[in-house]
């Protein structure tokens, strides 16, 4: 009787533990897309932000060589 329960407690036991390294996994594999999500937006909004300043340093380069004549 005392090897059945115990029998029952270790089979409980693993089935924890198998359950908890499953859902660490599931955590960490959502972790990793989250910052490579991150660090992909962040890399398009810097694109844009210096898309940007470059069409307005353009812009004025030109409107400057435009105002000189």
């Amino acid at each position: 009787m005392v090897g059945d329960i115990f029998d029952l407690g270790f089979h409980a036991n693993r089935r924890n533990l198998s359950l908890l390294e499953e859902f660490l996994r599931q955590r960490a594999k959502t972790e990793r897309t989250g910052r490579l999500g991150a660090v992909l937006i962040f890399g398009l909004l810097l694109s844009v932000m210096l898309l940007l300043i470059a069409a307005v340093t353009a812009l004025l380069v030109v409107a400057w060589r435009a105002l000189r004549h």
